[in-house]
């Protein structure tokens, strides 16, 4: 059944069950089939999960969305910002800020594909520009493509 739509908010679940990733949008438009959508969205920001926990926040112009498929795809504008683990008994870790013209959420590896004026910032340094980086949700690892072994 297409759709279009305001405001919408979209959760993709793993494999086991878990949720991946959740997207919120101001306007979307697409198509709903049983319990899956596919949508392009616009406006967009959400949050990438690992183990129930949100381990970084994304924000960008536009989006296409599936959640049978759990892909993401983000366009114009891209920022993906770490959440520090705040655990007690643990030191967080530096925040990064990877930022892209953009990226894609691979959920097969587990990963973001960042492409087009990649950069990787923190508060003690900034490194790019790159063509293209390949990131953990977390933002823990982050290297190109053809280095990147997870």
């Amino acid at each position: 059944m297409p759709v279009a739509s305001g405001r919408v908010t979209i959760t993709a679940r793993d494999a086991a069950g878990e949720v991946a990733w959740v997207v919120h949008a101001r306007e979307s438009s697409g198509e709903i089939v049983g319990h899956a959508s596919t949508m392009t969205l616009t406006g967009v920001e959400g949050e990438l999960r690992s183990k129930g926990r949100v381990v970084s926040t994304f924000a960008a112009d536009a989006a296409d969305a599936d959640q049978a498929t759990r892909s993401l795809d983000l366009r114009g504008h891209v920022v993906v910002r770490s959440m520090p683990d705040k655990a007690e008994g643990k030191t967080p870790a530096e925040p990064l800020t990877l930022t892209a013209d953009r990226a894609k959420w691979l959920d097969d590896r587990k990963v973001v594909a960042a492409q087009g004026s990649v950069w990787v910032r923190s508060s003690v340094y900034e490194m790019g520009e790159y063509a293209e980086l390949w990131a953990t949700e977390d933002l823990g690892k982050i290297g190109t493509p053809d280095r990147f072994a997870r």
